[in-house]
């Protein structure tokens, strides 16, 4: 398993990502529909190109600071409060960033960070 670039596990009812800590080679994981709080554990994936995360109880995406490599993320539909984890070190990479609907993200805190990362918030 150790040797695997793309990982779907969507709709598994899955709380936790921590295992998948190992698995170094993933270019594109998804993880879409689960019950997913806390991205502990995807620290280490820095070879990600895509992410997709929507509709996870997600709270915070601070685990995923130095995943920079991010080409698409996907966190719509989750309970994010705030963009904090996507730094400018993203900025490069990042092209296509969901993360709306979020009904917990103010219009507010989006405005700022595309303002500031220079980065959009896009639609699902």
């Amino acid at each position: 398993m150790r040797q695997l670039e793309t990982l779907v596990l969507t709709d598994h009812l899955l709380e936790s990502v921590a295992e998948l800590a190992g698995l170094q080679r993933l270019t594109a994981l998804f993880l879409n529909n689960n019950c997913i709080r806390d991205l502990s554990g995807m620290e280490s994936l820095t070879g990600l190109t895509q992410l997709h995360l929507q509709q996870n109880p997600i709270t915070s995406l601070e685990p995923l600071r130095e995943l920079h490599q991010l080409r698409e993320l996907n966190v719509s539909r989750t309970e994010l409060t705030s963009l904090a984890g996507i730094t400018l070190a993203h900025e490069t990479a990042l092209r296509r960033f969901y993360c709306l609907p979020n009904e917990q993200l103010s219009d507010r805190a989006i405005m700022q960070f595309e303002r500031e990362l220079g980065i959009r918030c896009r639609t699902t």
